[in-house]
């Protein structure tokens, strides 16, 4: 019996529905002009990652001002979501507290933060944590992160007075 490309492609939209609507409920999703922000700090090197929703008006024009660092990159909403769905399927929800951040400080391995509109909530790991459960979903998340701020390229005008004649002839 023969089906058509329509009504197989309808299948499978239907198939996926359930999927979808549950992944979008854990999280709610991140909509158009919505304010969500996933930040990730690694206490061994001292950098500090951040990604946004494109959408939000906030982040109209950031790459277009000069900033002192290079750290924030705007990614399309649905990247941004897939991302927060993988940070609950990993236990973030399980882990974090309400609340930004702690200050920097020695001792701290890292963090991942996670800032839907007003509310903040963190994953903190203190140097010499224990609990393997807990650390083996950090470096899961922490790597969910790492590969979407690495799949997206932003240009990005950074103030840097002492680079500025770095790819000059005779430059340094």
């Amino acid at each position: 019996m023969a089906r058509s490309r329509g009504s197989g492609r309808l299948l499978g939209w239907l198939l996926a529905l359930p999927l979808l609507l549950g992944a979008c409920a854990s999280t709610g999703g991140v909509g158009s002009g919505d304010r969500a922000m996933v930040r990730l700090y690694d206490g061994d090197t001292g950098v500090l990652l951040e990604l946004a929703n494109e959408s939000h008006p906030e982040w109209r024009g950031v790459y277009s001002r000069p900033r002192d660092a290079a750290n924030l990159k705007l990614v399309p909403d649905e990247l941004l979501g897939s991302v927060l769905v993988d940070l609950d399927a990993a236990g973030f929800g399980r882990w974090a507290a309400d609340g930004p951040p702690p200050q920097l400080s020695a001792g701290l391995d890292g963090w991942i933060e996670v800032v839907r509109d007003d509310r903040s909530r963190t994953l903190s790991i203190a140097e010499g944590s224990l609990d393997r459960d807990m650390l083996a979903a950090y470096a899961r998340m922490k790597l969910t992160v790492l590969t979407a701020y690495q799949s997206i390229a932003g240009l990005q005008y950074i103030e840097n007075a002492a680079g500025h004649d770095y790819f000059k002839r005779g430059g340094r």
